[in-house]
């Protein structure tokens, strides 16, 4: 699929999810939000055994 095909088909979904949010009462960009927040605190616990690999290579390198 050609990348100016793939762009018209995440257009269409994306405007069929905010109709069918619309009609849910819901608004797209408070979902959107929301979506972000969720991968966020999903990917904490990856980030945290990030953050503790890198620290434990620091106080190695000071050894």
């Amino acid at each position: 699929m050609s990348e100016k095909t793939e762009r018209a088909e995440r257009r269409k979904r994306k405007e069929m999810a905010v109709k069918i949010l619309a009609a849910q009462g819901q608004d797209y960009e408070d979902w959107l939000d929301t979506q972000h927040r969720r991968v966020i605190e999903e990917g904490v616990p990856t980030l945290d055994a990030a953050l503790n690999l890198f620290i434990e290579k620091q106080k190695k390198g000071r050894d």
